[in-house]
């Protein structure tokens, strides 16, 4: 059976050439996330072991708030310190750190880096030992207005050694560049841009609370471990402050790019996952064709002895070559993916990835899951084989009758009426996207078992009109079509999937954009809207400039927004500040409980929803931490509606001011004066911050439709990702065609024999073809569409109108309608070439 098996691959080596292809691109893509993922983590890793390595021990406050990505905000240290860590048993060497905000202007008056990856200054190091950063040209800084910048910010920026530029820090200071350096042996740390300060540059320049540092970096004496001298630092340092050894540090830091990473890994291995899904079904229909082609084989084989352990072993034995071959390709292809995507994004990044990560475990697992995918997807086929009596030898027998067994029928109907009674249920009682997408999750699976049930019925109502345009080609396409539905919806499901994420989330992404018009709109009364650059919530717009703008003759209310790391109840967040008074000038809160006039330092405003998710009333205390270990009592002073800037809670800047290094909001609101239109105002403010370019002045209209670009974005990501699926789908359709023209190679030939010309036959195929992709994309649509309405119904709040953009759908329904006709471009012309005498001899 074994030498039989090989023996039928290489004699029908074509028919499955598309099943070894949709398995190598699932693979492919399932490889290329593992290893490009597992690239960058090890990046990271090398990244942030490179900033600690001759670090023995950080000194820094004991408490910190978590923010996102694992990373923590802490507040300062007293800058006298230095002395007793100095003079601590064990260390050699101690440097103080100050981290702020520093965006590096370019020789062309631009933002190095525009408003993407983070842009630090900091305290240059002078203990070599304990700098991270080389000079690769220059000296270090001595004076106050003196930098070192980053070796890619000094190539992206055309900035050399000698040269005049600016850094916000956020006020504009006018600097030197005395140096270039790098980080061990990359460019830059990562993606961000670094300007490097002398010690009294970093005083003056990166704000903090004077006589206060971030925390200081600790060299040991040689033949001083790190544990040793952490725990002797340990027993001088006053309360609130601890010592940590530099490993501590390496791997805390290290947890924050895999949490980074971990936030990627299952989006993408959730599409490679589509991916190796749709092709499944491709490898079903395939090896469905070819067993039932091969029908008079099996039976041959079972009338001299062989057992249907055997025949299921022999079709089994093909799928796992063939799942071998097409991994085995695929895990090369996704390699070589991983590497150009790996080069890209270290290009975008800064991130250093000299080397790909390829683990035993990945080559395992890419390899496992080809071949088994493969051998699942063709179990039914195998067992349908094994099931030919002996007797079908002697006839010709079609054990692939396609028709749909009640039980399928029924089952698919079960999971149609829980899946939509659930999601109608979620979506009425607004009860959160777990529901829905557990109601989304049973309608695909329903359109996924009910496809062949409801297959004949759509091929016969879309095919209708074939009759009347085509004449007898257009109803010969469409009985085609019909004679198999086991066969044509399995063959639709593949599409039905891809088309289905695609109307999902693009009637998402449509309602998302509507909702933040219609939001911005309601609620936001500033006719503009100011932002500046954010680093850990301390930085954002100069003091100097919310002067400038809140004092223009065409601005009637200015109001600064802002948030910073606190802990309110024990729980760690971003709490957003704002000057309370005048902040109903530019929203609409939608107060339900308490009075603005009111509010004010030492209270607490919270939303309807966090106040009913907290419990909270009128009048509650809340303890409330704040970065610099300081505790109090908030007052809940203020309940409202709207979310928009203001956030689940806010307090008024007075409360925070006396806790934070700095407080310059990263969001300013304006208002026009009476007389004065929107415009008129956005002009204004365009010409008092020329000064700073890196900051963004649009108007309510413009921070909208700016709003609205990021989602499209975001589609664009997740049309690019799902290409691949529909790809593979459209060779799963043209494979199901070119084989089903291949079994009906007898009848094609007395058609032509008949008097059937050519072009009618590539245009009977096509036509069976763009039947079989509409249902899959008529049907994918429907699914996603109702899917999407579940999940933002159910989500409620700001976020729940649905918008339907009907023109984006019907172009999705041609070009799914116009991929038929592509998939079915070589079947055709194959069909059209039959020969005649060949095809009636053979039949």
């Amino acid at each position: 059976m074994l030498r039989l098996s090989l023996r039928t691959l290489r004699a029908h080596a074509r028919r499955f050439t598309s099943t070894v292809v949709a398995v190598a691109l699932g693979v492919a893509f399932l490889a290329g996330v593992l290893v490009l993922v597992a690239t960058f983590q090890r990046s990271f890793d090398d990244m942030f072991a490179t900033g600690t390595d001759g670090t023995a021990a950080v000194v820094r406050a004991a408490d910190g708030i978590e923010l996102d990505f694992g990373d923590t905000a802490r507040g300062e240290v007293d800058a006298a310190l230095a002395t007793d860590v100095a003079a601590t048993p064990g260390v050699a060497a101690v440097a103080p750190q100050r981290d702020g905000t520093a965006q590096i202007e370019g020789a062309d008056g631009e933002i190095i880096g525009g408003g993407g990856p983070p842009q630090v200054g900091s305290q240059w190091i002078d203990v070599a030992a304990l700098n991270p950063w080389e000079l690769a040209d220059g000296r270090a800084p001595e004076g106050p207005d003196e930098v070192v910048v980053d070796a890619a910010s000094a190539r992206d920026g055309d900035l050399a050694v000698g040269d005049r530029t600016r850094v916000f820090t956020p006020e504009p200071v006018d600097v030197t560049v005395v140096g270039v350096a790098t980080y061990g042996s990359a460019d830059s740390a990562g993606p961000l841009t670094q300007a490097l300060f002398s010690e009294e540059g970093a005083v003056a320049h990166l704000g903090g609370t004077p006589g206060q540092v971030d925390g200081f970096l600790v060299a040991a004496d040689d033949g001083v471990g790190e544990a040793e001298v952490t725990a002797a630092l340990g027993e001088r340092l006053p309360d609130g402050v601890e010592a940590i050894t530099g490993q501590q540090l390496t791997e805390e830091s290290q947890q924050i790019g895999e949490d980074f990473v971990g936030l990627l890994r299952p989006a993408l291995l959730a599409f490679a996952l589509i991916a190796l899904v749709v092709g499944a079904f491709s490898i079903y229909n395939t090896f469905a064709i070819v067993v039932a082609q091969r029908t008079r084989d099996a039976a041959l084989l079972r009338a001299i002895g062989a057992s249907r352990r055997q025949i299921t072993g022999a079709t089994l034995l093909e799928a796992g070559i063939v799942g071998l071959v097409g991994a085995g390709l695929g895990l090369a292809l996704g390699l070589g993916l991983a590497a150009g995507l790996s080069a890209v994004m270290a290009g975008a990044t800064g991130l250093s990835t000299s080397s790909l990560v390829v683990s035993g475990a990945t080559v395992a697992l890419s390899l496992s899951v080809g071949i088994g995918v493969t051998v699942v997807a063709a179990l039914l086929p195998a067992r349908r084989a094994s099931r030919v009596p002996p007797v079908a030898a002697l006839r010709d027998l079609a054990v692939d009758g396609g028709r749909v067994g009640r039980v399928r029928t029924a089952v698919g109907l079960a999971l149609l009426v829980t899946g939509g009674g659930l999601g109608i249920t979620a979506a009425v009682r607004h009860s959160g996207a777990t529901p829905a997408g557990t109601a989304a999750a049973l309608l695909m699976l329903a359109a996924i078992v009910l496809a062949p049930s409801v297959a004949g019925p759509l091929v016969r109502l879309l095919g209708a009109p074939l009759a009347r345009v085509r004449g007898v080609t257009g109803v010969m396409a469409r009985r085609n079509a019909v004679r198999n539905p086991r066969r044509t919806g399995s063959t639709a499901t593949a599409l039905i999937i891809g088309v289905t994420v695609v109307a999902l989330f693009t009637v998402v992404g449509a309602s998302i954009r509507a909702s933040l018009d219609e939001v911005i709109d309601e609620q936001v009364a500033g006719d503009v809207v100011v932002q500046g650059p954010q680093v850990d919530g301390f930085s954002g717009l100069a003091p100097s400039l919310q002067e400038r703008l809140a004092g223009l003759p065409e601005t009637g209310a200015a109001v600064g927004v802002g948030d910073v790391p606190i802990t309110l109840d024990g729980e760690d967040q971003l709490l957003t500040y704002a000057d309370a008074p005048d902040l109903d000038r530019v929203i609409d809160l939608g107060v339900t409980e308490g009075d603005l006039a009111d509010f004010g330092p030492g209270q607490l405003a919270v939303s309807t929803g966090y106040a009913e998710d907290h419990d909270l009333a009128l009048g509650d205390p809340v303890p409330a931490r704040h970065i610099d270990g300081a505790e109090e009592d908030l007052t809940v002073g203020l309940v409202y509606d709207t979310t928009t800037f203001a956030g689940s809670g806010f307090v008024d800047v007075g409360t925070v001011a006396p806790h934070v290094p700095e407080v310059n909001p990263t969001v300013m609101l304006l208002r026009a004066t009476d007389g004065v239109s929107a415009e008129e105002l956005d002009g204004a403010a365009q010409a008092a911050t020329g000064e700073w370019p890196g900051t963004s002045i649009e108007t309510r209209a413009e921070f909208a439709e700016t709003q609205g670009r990021s989602v499209d974005q975001m589609l664009v990501l997740v049309y690019v990702l799902l290409a691949l699926s529909i790809g593979i789908a459209l060779m799963g359709i043209a494979n199901t065609i070119s084989l089903s023209t291949l079994e009906r190679g007898h009848e094609i030939g007395l058609l032509r024999a008949v008097g059937q010309t050519r072009r009618q036959v590539r245009s009977m195929v096509r036509w069976e073809a763009v039947m079989v992709s509409s249902i899959g994309t008529l049907a994918g649509l429907a699914v996603g569409v109702s899917a999407a309405w579940m999940v933002l119904r159910a989500a409620g709040g700001d976020f729940d109108t649905v918008a339907v953009p009907v023109p984006t759908l019907v172009v999705v329904a041609l070009v799914g309608a116009a991929a038929g006709v592509l998939a079915s471009a070589r079947p055709a012309a194959r069909a059209a070439r039959t020969d005649v005498l060949d095809a009636i001899s053979t039949g």
